[in-house]
């Protein structure tokens, strides 16, 4: 069994920043396995809408509370990890 990593809890200001419930739980994935693609929170946060999710990771990463590395490949590609 793999060992589980211990998720940080938003505190309540937090939640009273942001209060649209796919932003907490977009949080909360960030927090879960490190750096993460895109497909990888869709996967992750069953239901969410592409369109909801890239709103939600742009209003986290624009709070400073998430941070979006692009890498330059074939296929270019983005991760995104929680900031410390």
């Amino acid at each position: 069994m793999a060992a589980c990593r211990a998720v940080p809890v938003p505190d309540r200001g937090f939640a009273r920043r942001h209060r649209q419930r796919w932003t907490i739980l977009t949080r909360r994935e960030a927090g879960r396995f490190g750096s993460r693609k895109f497909q990888e929170f869709e996967r992750g946060l069953p239901g969410i809408s592409p369109n909801t999710l890239s709103a939600r990771l742009k209003r986290l990463e624009e709070a400073g509370i998430i941070e979006r590395r692009f890498y330059e490949q074939h296929p270019p590609r983005a991760e995104y990890v929680l900031t410390e």
